[in-house]
């Protein structure tokens, strides 16, 4: 489900232009209502904080996975550089990275958004595990996403 959403986003959000063979059939994609309500807590968790959020769901081991990131690096981000689509949510948008981005090059006009310099930088990341009956929390994220292990003290 999250797969064809991505896949619906990802060609239904470039104009349909001279430059461009993409296209949708799709009139109206919504988010599901497990993924709705942990992006809806997710943000409001941040509050008002400027910051840019990221949607990033794949599949593992058949299990489907979904890391919500939130961040003010701006432009300077990683995936804020290879994501191909947003939607808007809360008048917030939403980057969304499914995997399909390693197979397009993207082209884009300047970008002016940049980072917050004034604030101190972070990254906020959450991961889950959702099946059909359940979300798993994965407290410490999934990588790549995860913070690196701890060292221990010598």
């Amino acid at each position: 489900m999250i797969t064809l959403l991505a896949i619906c986003v990802v060609f239904g959000a470039c104009k349909n232009n001279s430059n461009s063979n993409f296209y949708t059939d799709c009139t109206n994609i919504t988010i599901n209502a497990q993924v709705d309500s942990l992006l809806h807590v997710f943000m409001e968790e941040n509050g008002k904080a400027e910051c840019q959020y990221f949607l990033v769901t794949y599949l593992s081991c058949g299990q489907r996975i979904v890391t919500l990131i939130a961040n003010n690096l701006g432009n300077n981000y990683y995936l804020r550089k290879q994501s191909l689509v947003y939607f808007i949510r809360n008048d917030r948008k939403i980057y969304l990275v499914t995997g399909v981005e390693d197979f397009f090059k993207k082209e884009s006009g300047k970008i002016t958004n940049k980072g917050n310099d004034e604030a101190s930088p972070f990254t906020k990341i959450k991961s889950y595990v959702i099946d059909r009956n359940k979300i798993e929390f994965i407290p410490k994220g999934i990588p790549p996403f995860a913070p690196p292990p701890a060292q221990p003290d010598k």
